[in-house]
C-alpha cells in the first residue's frame, strides 16, 4: 500500500464530518497536572513524558477527541475532535501550521513525546490568530526548559518496542538551548486474523503480522536569545524513519514493501517588546519544512514499484499586538507556499501517464491569510469576549509529468470568523460562541494523480456554521466541565466511485452534528482523585446521493464513556487506572460495512482498560503501563483487527 493509497483509504473512511464552536478559556501552562475547561485544555510535560509512548496515547485521553490508528506504531492515525474528519483538524508545532497541502492531514509521529514541552487543544476555535477551523486545533510547543537539565530515558514494550532518549539543556547569560536525540523501533508483529493465508487461502488464520516494523531516529535542537526588548528563538529537527508495509490480505512471508522518510524542519521566531508604547509586541515567524519519501512496493512475484515523493513548505507571518484600554488587538498576515512532486518507476523504468497507471505530478499551493483578532475584558465585571475574522486566498496548480496534459489551476477565497463571550457567575464560568469554519480542498482532491482516481478542480471549500454553550464549575474538591454544541457542515468533500470503479471527489454531502460533553473530577482525598467522562455525538448526513443521504458520519464513535482513578499509593508510588467504552462506529459514509455481531457485542465497539504504575525517587523514575489490559478485540481505522494487550516500561533519569 502506497502513501497515496493510505491517504485515499483514510479519506474514504473519514469522509465528510464536522464540528462546532465554543469559548476558549485561556489557561496559563504550569507544573500542575492538568488545566482545562470544556473547550480548551493544556497538558504540561509532567502529565505525559513518562507514561505515553506517542502523541496518540496523550490525545486519546481527552474528552471529545478520538484517535484511531492502522496496525501499530508508525502507521497512519486519524484524529477526530467532536465528530470532525482528520483533515478538518489543524496541527501546529511551535505556532506553525503543519497540515500537508497535498493530502491535507498530518503525521502524529512527527514529534517524539520527549521533545514536547506542552500541548494545547481547542476543540473547535482557533488558538490565537489564523483561519477558524472546522475540526479544532492541536498546538504542540517543543521542549525548551529554563534551567540546565540532563535527561536520559529508555523504554521497552510489547511487539518488539524499544526507545532511547537523551536531552541536554544549557544556559549561559541571555542564551539557553536544548539538544535531543530519540530512537524508536518496533516490530508491530501482533497476532492478526489473515483473510487468505499462504498455506490455505480458504481458511482465515491468526498469524503474527509480518513486515510491519517501524524505526525512527530524530535529532532536535532549540536555541533562545533573550534581550532587553527582543527575543529570538530558533528550533529545528531532522528525522529519518523506515516503515515496513505488510500485506494484510495474505501476510506474505518475504514481503519487502516499505516507506522510507527523511524530514527536516526549521523555524525562526522573533519577538519585539517595546516599552511605553501601545504596540505591546511584534512577532515575526518563519518556517521551512522538507520531506523526502521513498515508497517501495516489492511483493514477491509482482512487479516492483518505486515512488519518490518530495514535499517542501515555507511560510512567513507577521503579527503586531496593540493594547488599547480594554482591548488587545492583533492584526496578522500569513504567507504560505507548498510544493509536491512525485516520480514513479516500475522495475526501474519510468512509466508514462496513460490514463490507467499512476501519473507523476508537480503541484504547488500558495495561501495568503489576512485578518485580525480582538480580545476584550471588562474592568468592572467578570466578563470577556473575543472576535476573530480572516480571509484566506488560495492558488493551487497541478501538472501531470510524462504527459502532454495542460496545467490545471484553481483559485479560491473564503472568509472565516468566530465570536465568543465568557462570563463568571457563582463559581460557574459560562461561555457562548458562534463560528464559521473552513477547510480548503487538498491538491490531491482537486487534481488527483492516479489513473483510476480523478481529481475535481471545481471543488468548493468545506465550510461550517456552529453555535455552542459551555459551563465549567469549580469547587474545592469537585469540578464539572460541560459543553453542548450544534454544527452544520456544508459542501463536504466525499470520494465516490462509478460502476466502472473510477473514483473522484465531489461536494456531495452536508451534515448536521450535535453533541454533549460532560466531565466530572472529584478529589476523594489528598491522595485519590476520581474522574468520569461522557461524550455523545449525533450526526446526520444530507446528500443527493441516496447511498449517502440520512446516514451517520463514519470514522467516529458516537457514544463514549470513561472512568479514571488516580492515586498516590506511597511517597514514591502512584497509580492511574482507566476504562473506556466506545460504541456507534461506522467505517464509511454509506454505513454498509459496520461489522455484524459475532457472539456478544459488536466488533466495531470497544471496551479498553489501561493501568499505569509509577515509581519515583529523586532523579530516577520507572513507569510500567499496560494498555488494553483485558486484550479486548476491536477494529482499527482501516476496519482490520487492532493490536491487543500492550505492555510498556520506561526508565528515566533527570538532573
Amino acid at each position: 500500500m502506497s502513501l497515496k493509497s493510505i491517504s485515499i483509504t483514510s479519506c474514504a473512511i473519514l469522509t465528510s464530518s464536522s464540528l462546532w464552536a465554543q469559548d476558549i478559556e485561556r489557561i496559563a501552562i504550569s507544573g500542575e497536572r492538568l488545566k482545562q475547561s470544556a473547550n480548551y485544555i493544556v497538558l504540561s510535560r509532567d502529565d505525559f513524558v513518562d507514561s505515553a509512548q506517542n502523541l496518540n496515547d496523550i490525545l486519546d485521553q481527552i474528552n471529545g477527541i478520538q484517535v484511531r490508528q492502522i496496525s501499530g506504531i508508525g502507521n497512519p492515525a486519524a484524529v477526530s475532535i467532536r465528530g470532525s474528519s482528520s483533515k478538518q483538524v489543524q496541527l501546529y508545532i511551535d505556532g506553525q501550521l503543519v497540515n500537508d497541502g497535498q493530502f491535507g492531514g498530518f503525521d502524529l509521529n512527527q514529534l517524539p513525546v520527549e521533545n514536547i514541552q506542552s500541548i494545547e487543544v481547542s476543540k473547535e476555535q482557533a488558538i490565537g490568530s489564523g483561519a477558524t477551523p472546522i475540526g479544532g486545533v492541536i498546538r504542540i510547543n517543543t521542549y525548551n526548559p529554563e534551567r540546565k537539565t540532563l535527561r536520559l530515558s529508555a523504554g521497552i514494550g510489547s511487539f518488539g518496542y524499544q526507545e532511547l532518549n537523551a536531552l541536554k539543556n544549557i544556559r549561559a547569560g541571555s542564551f539557553q538551548g536544548a539538544i535531543g536525540l530519540n530512537h524508536v523501533t518496533s516490530d508491530n508483529d501482533y497476532d492478526y486474523l489473515v483473510p487468505q493465508p499462504i498455506a490455505n487461502p480458504t481458511e482465515p488464520t491468526v498469524e503474527p503480522l509480518r513486515n510491519n516494523g517501524f524505526e525512527k531516529t530524530t535529532f532536535s535542537a532549540n536555541a533562545l536569545w533573550i534581550g532587553d526588548l527582543n527575543q529570538l528563538r530558533l528550533n529545528g529537527q531532522f528525522s529519518n524513519q523506515d516503515k515496513a508495509l505488510p500485506h494484510y490480505q495474505i501476510n506474505v512471508p518475504n514481503n519487502n514493501s516499505s516507506i522510507d522518510l527523511e524530514q527536516s524542519r526549521l523555524a525562526l521566531t522573533y519577538l519585539y517588546n517595546p516599552v511605553n508604547s501601545r504596540l505591546s509586541q511584534l512577532e515575526v515567524e518563519g518556517y521551512f519544512d522538507k520531506r523526502d519519501e521513498h515508497y517501495i512496493d516489492n511483493v514477491p512475484q509482482l512487479a516492483r514499484r518505486d515512488g519518490f515523493y518530495d514535499s517542501e513548505k515555507a511560510s512567513l507571518s507577521v503579527k503586531p499586538t496593540w493594547q488599547l484600554e480594554q482591548w488587545t488587538l492583533t492584526p496578522f498576515i500569513d504567507i504560505n507556499r507548498q510544493a509536491f512532486a512525485s516520480k514513479t518507476q516500475v522495475n526501474g523504468e519510468t512509466i508514462n501517464c496513460n490514463g490507467i497507471s499512476a501519473c507523476d505530478v508537480k503541484a504547488t499551493v500558495e495561501q495568503w491569510l489576512v485578518g485580525g483578532r480582538g480580545d476584550w475584558k471588562s474592568n468592572k465585571q467578570p466578563l470577556s469576549a473575543h472576535v476573530l475574522i480572516s480571509q484566506l486566498r488560495e492558488e493551487s496548480r497541478n501538472r501531470a509529468l510524462n504527459s502532454d496534459g495542460a496545467v490545471k489551476q484553481n483559485d479560491s477565497d473564503f472568509v472565516s470568523g468566530e465570536l465568543a463571550v465568557q462570563y463568571s457567575w457563582r463559581s460557574i464560568d459560562w461561555g457562548a460562541s458562534l463560528s464559521r469554519g473552513v477547510r480548503m480542498p487538498t491538491m490531491f482532491e482537486r487534481f488527483g494523480d492516479r489513473g483510476l482516481f480523478k481529481g475535481n478542480d471545481s471543488l468548493k471549500p468545506e465550510q461550517s456554521n456552529a453555535v455552542s454553550l459551555s459551563a465549567n464549575y469549580q469547587a474545592a474538591r469537585f469540578s464539572v466541565n460541560s459543553a453542548v454544541y450544534l454544527k452544520q457542515v456544508s459542501d463536504a468533500i466525499v470520494a465516490t466511485f462509478n460502476s466502472s470503479g473510477i473514483g473522484s471527489y465531489g461536494n456531495v454531502n452536508d451534515a448536521d452534528i450535535s453533541g454533549f460533553e460532560l466531565q466530572a473530577d472529584y478529589q476523594i482525598s489528598d491522595a485519590i482523585t476520581l474522574q468520569g467522562q461522557a461524550n455523545f455525538i449525533d450526526s446526520n448526513s444530507v446528500s443527493e446521493f441516496v447511498a449517502f443521504n440520512n446516514k451517520k458520519l463514519p470514522g467516529i464513535y458516537h457514544r463514549e464513556y470513561s472512568v479514571k482513578l488516580s492515586a498516590d499509593l506511597t511517597q514514591h508510588w502512584s497509580l492511574d487506572a482507566s476504562s473506556q467504552y466506545s460504541e456507534g462506529l461506522y467505517f464509511n459514509l454509506a454505513n454498509k460495512v459496520e461489522q455484524q455481531a459475532q457472539g456478544n457485542g459488536n466488533p466495531s465497539d470497544r471496551w479498553l482498560s489501561d493501568v499505569n504504575l509509577r515509581w519515583q525517587q529523586q532523579s530516577f523514575s520507572v513507569n510500567i503501563g499496560v494498555n488494553n489490559l483485558f486484550d479486548e478485540t476491536y477494529r482499527d481505522l482501516a476496519n482490520r483487527p487492532a493490536q491487543g494487550r500492550n505492555l510498556f516500561i520506561k526508565f528515566s533519569f533527570e538532573e
